[in-house]
């Protein structure tokens, strides 16, 4: 009978403790979310002239740094995406919030060299200087015709095919995967596969190119006195870690790492910086498969939210705040680096909850 009510109440201070760290998180995010309405920065980007790509969906890291940037003073911004759902909806929404800011929609593909390098011409014939530049398209899921045939009301349908291991991985899905977030020249023959992967331009590469040689120019008639500038790639943690994504996903993200540590080191002495961002679990819809309410899944594994020492899942805000803070003079001496923005996942991967 001891043993029974010692269990008992051992099971009582367990669900308490998950009580407390449950009712904890929602208060976090909360106020996270009340934080990013705010229409008050620090100028971090006053007067600065810049491009972000991967802008649509409307609880997106792109349409959140989108806001950020604008609320921290940034003049011009070029906004890029292949697809218009949200963004208009979303444009209307920042004028209004912040009307010293100008944005201008360019549609069109943000890993295709000819039309990025159109896109960065236009900002110096524009605005004659580019600060920065903010890579941030990239995709979990294929696009196209298959995936507008899987999606319904049910997000967790992806889950399978997200997940999908080696052996059930074609070469066209792993090519698909290194063509959106890597390379945008897919084709199914070997040799020109092999082209894809190590010779034929590849999104951030673009990025990297063209956005660094409009970076040089100054413009001081408009306040840009020297060269330079910030260039900031989303990756993933998955480009760092195992276990955070399958082989395609996460092989494209581990190239994105290596872009901005080898690119940081092909612009040495000129004043531009290259950085990457490596998101953990970020509610998204890309990520809306993997977040579930609970502490636990059905299975009694932690979900995938919970399994960082922060016990819970970011905002695509607090990514935001990062990527504003890269792409400022406040991060001068920052380069060459992949920051984790992950509520400490990468720090102990894999995560163990101490016993409740």
């Amino acid at each position: 009978m001891a043993d029974h009510h010692i269990q008992v109440n051992a099971e009582a201070l367990a669900a308490q403790r998950v009580a407390s760290i449950l009712s904890l998180r929602d208060s976090v995010l909360n106020d996270i979310q009340k934080t990013s309405s705010s229409n008050v920065g620090a100028e971090l980007l006053a007067d600065k002239v810049g491009v972000i790509t991967g802008v649509d969906s409307d609880i997106g890291i792109g349409a959140a740094s989108l806001a950020t940037f604008a609320r921290e003073g940034a003049r011009h911004i070029y906004l890029v995406d292949w697809q218009k759902r949200h963004i208009l909806a979303i444009i209307e929404t920042i004028k209004t919030r912040f009307p010293n800011t100008t944005l201008t929609l360019i549609e069109g593909d943000a890993a295709d060299a000819p039309f990025v390098k159109s896109v960065i011409d236009r900002v110096i014939n524009d605005e004659g200087h580019l600060d920065f530049f903010f890579a941030n398209s990239g995709v979990m899921e294929l696009p196209g015709k298959e995936k507008e045939e899987r999606i319904d009301d049910d997000p967790g349908k992806f889950l399978p095919e997200l997940w999908a291991d080696v052996f059930e991985t074609s070469e066209e899905d792993f090519l698909a995967y290194m063509r959106i977030n890597a390379a945008r020249q897919a084709s199914s023959s070997p040799l020109q596969a092999y082209l894809v992967l190590t010779h034929l331009p590849c999104s951030k590469f673009i990025a990297l190119k063209y956005a660094s040689k409009a970076m040089s120019l100054t413009c001081p008639e408009r306040g840009k006195t020297l060269p330079g500038g910030s260039i900031l790639l989303t990756s993933s943690t998955a480009g760092v870690k195992a276990r955070a994504g399958p082989l395609a996903y996460s092989a494209s993200n581990a190239s994105i790492v290596s872009f901005a540590q080898t690119g940081s080191y092909e612009f040495a002495g000129r004043n531009v910086r290259v950085n990457a961002i490596c998101p953990g679990l970020i509610q998204t819809e890309m990520t809306a498969p993997f977040l579930v309410p609970n502490l636990h899944g059905d299975s009694g594994t932690p979900a995938e939210g919970m399994m960082n020492p922060s016990l819970r899942h970011g905002l695509a805000h607090e990514v935001a705040e990062v990527a504003v803070f890269l792409s400022s003079s406040k991060a001068s001496y920052i380069n060459g680096q992949a920051i984790n923005i992950d509520g400490g996942w990468t720090a102990g991967n894999p995560f163990m909850p101490r016993p409740m």
